[in-house]
């Protein structure tokens, strides 16, 4: 008997991959196709796990988590670079760039969404950290690879091209997550990562709408809160960040992209 319910658990376990892999590799081509064309020049309480799980369910929530760690150190590092706090300080180009808007208020308006922005995906990346540790995996320090040179390659060099980028990335952990949700056994996890992932989607929804304002030359407008002035904003804002902050899920990053052993 125990036989046939260890094979019962395995073949679960070698379905949550193969669907997950699937996803992956058809995703990868929408990816491609859209870093190569309008996005290619952009691109500390410990929590308790809750739930129970097989062993070889926490093997792939564990898996998960750490590739959400990694993925919110990708955003942590990209908004520690435009603040001026990562390895280059004021000389990163996204830093210079963000240092350079001339309308001072909607340069403070900038700094502070930034900063607020990063303060999250740091409290995330903790959450996830600490979750990882509980199901017994090693915790996950370093970004996520399959990004990373993407990220390092990108052009950030002005206000638009910083959102337009960071847009992008908060999709895909947004994407992420929603995947990972209709995987991820243990309670805590699935807890996490669905409140994880709403906090990802506002992100896409502000920063898309900064995008707009941008885009249509109207940073006066770059306050907060973001749409105070109703009536003189850009028509484009209506429709550029809400309901489509979720929408078809356009990239992921497979589990084992962030996984350590």
């Amino acid at each position: 008997m125990t036989g046939v319910v260890g094979d019962a658990v395995g073949d679960r376990e070698s379905d949550r991959r193969a669907a997950l892999r699937a996803i992956g590799e058809g995703l990868g081509v929408v990816v491609a196709g859209c870093v190569s064309g309008t996005v290619a020049g952009l691109l500390s309480t410990p929590v308790a796990a809750g739930g129970a799980t097989t062993r070889t369910d926490a093997a792939l929530d564990i898996q998960m988590l750490q590739t959400a760690s990694s993925l919110e150190t990708l955003l942590v590092d990209l908004y520690g670079a435009a603040l001026g706090t990562g390895p280059l300080g004021a000389n990163a180009s996204s830093a210079k760039a963000v240092a350079a808007m001339t309308d001072t208020v909607a340069r403070d308006t900038m700094v502070k969404i930034l900063g607020e922005t990063q303060a999250q995906h740091r409290e995330h990346r903790l959450a996830f950290q600490n979750l990882t540790t509980a199901l017994g995996g090693k915790q996950q320090n370093d970004p996520n690879p399959k990004y990373l040179s993407g990220v390092a390659a990108a052009d950030v060099g002005s206000p638009l091209r910083l959102v337009d980028y960071a847009a992008v990335l908060e999709k895909i952990l947004t994407d992420t997550y929603v995947v990972d949700l209709t995987m991820v056994e243990n309670v805590k996890a699935k807890e996490t990562l669905a409140s994880v992932m709403a906090v990802e989607a506002q992100h896409v929804a502000v920063l898309r709408a900064v995008g707009a304002l941008l885009r249509d030359g109207t940073p006066q407008f770059l306050r907060i809160p973001i749409g105070a002035d109703l009536p003189n904003l850009p028509a484009t804002l209506a429709a550029i960040a809400f309901p489509r902050a979720i929408e078809e899920v356009a990239a992921v990053a497979e589990p084992g992209s962030g996984a350590v052993a």
